[in-house]
């Protein structure tokens, strides 16, 4: 029904690029609703496969997010662009990524899709699959020949990423490819504690027995602290037992005169206080 309906109002002159809202065009709707008989009308009645809703996004990322590869697959043939992001700087093959398309995924590539563009953080698709630690994404890139050492913003490059967010076997898969984290260990180590992520600790610290007892401020403060200071000053108290079994100095002293146990009571960290 909503097909002859749709029909019947492009036969009569309805504008097949017209715009509710949010921006968006009738061909968006029927990406997102898994009306393909729909989406095949509106491109015979040349709507705009290219148009972007006050988002940037064109209907092909709907169609993505729906699923629909038969959909894709006519947007595609319209001259769907594989390449355009989204306010966010992202683009299909990020879409398709982030909901474990891998199918719609090689079918973006295949189209020349760019494996390597950055979005408004710097950040490149390996980037962001090494720090969700999605281990099929971050094949598929490395297959389709992705940057594996390719800088972020900060320096930072997909070994970074996946060990400071935990995730050891996507960063050594990594490793396998050639990564190289690009930030220093006290960074990444510093990075793990404010992130509350004691499995990445606990690696970093094994495989750098060193980083449990540096004094290098990662955030260039240069106060002298240890890694206990930092993880007793934002309650990480889960971590701050890992350092104290593993000989962290409790009543070591930063350049203000500070200890860990001052810098949690300054935060109000109670269990923390009590653990110290």
């Amino acid at each position: 029904r909503n097909y002859q309906i749709a029909k019947f109002l492009l036969d009569n002159g309805a504008d097949v690029n017209t715009r509710d809202k949010l921006g968006r065009t009738p061909l968006h709707d029927a990406a997102m609703s898994d009306q393909k008989d729909i989406v095949k009308l509106l491109l015979t009645h040349k709507a705009d496969v290219n148009a972007v809703d006050s988002d940037g996004r064109p209907p092909i990322f709907f169609a993505i997010d729906e699923g629909d590869v038969e959909a894709i697959r006519q947007l595609l043939a319209n001259g769907a662009n594989v390449n355009l992001q989204d306010k966010d700087g992202d683009g299909p093959l990020f879409w398709a990524l982030n909901e474990d398309h891998i199918e719609i995924a090689e079918l973006l590539l295949a189209h020349k899709a760019n494996i390597n563009a950055k979005d408004k953080e710097g950040r490149m698709l390996l980037h962001w699959a090494a720090s969700a630690g999605m281990k099929d994404a971050t094949i598929l890139l490395l297959d389709h020949k992705a940057d594996v050492n390719a800088k972020d913003e900060v320096g930072a490059s997909p070994l970074h990423w996946a060990v400071r967010c935990g995730h050891l076997g996507v960063a050594e898969l990594l490793r396998h490819n050639g990564g190289l984290d690009t930030a220093s260990p006290e960074t990444g180590f510093y990075e793990a504690i404010g992130d509350g992520n004691l499995e990445a600790v606990e690696a970093l610290s094994s495989d750098h027995p060193e980083l449990l007892f540096t004094t290098k401020d990662f955030d260039a403060h240069d106060l002298g602290q240890t890694p206990l200071h930092l993880a007793a000053g934002i309650g990480q108290r889960e971590i701050a037992n890992f350092l104290l079994a593993h000989n962290a100095n409790v009543n070591a002293r930063d350049q203000e005169g500070h200890t860990p146990l001052h810098l949690a009571a300054q935060e109000g960290h109670v269990e923390t206080m009590k653990l110290l």
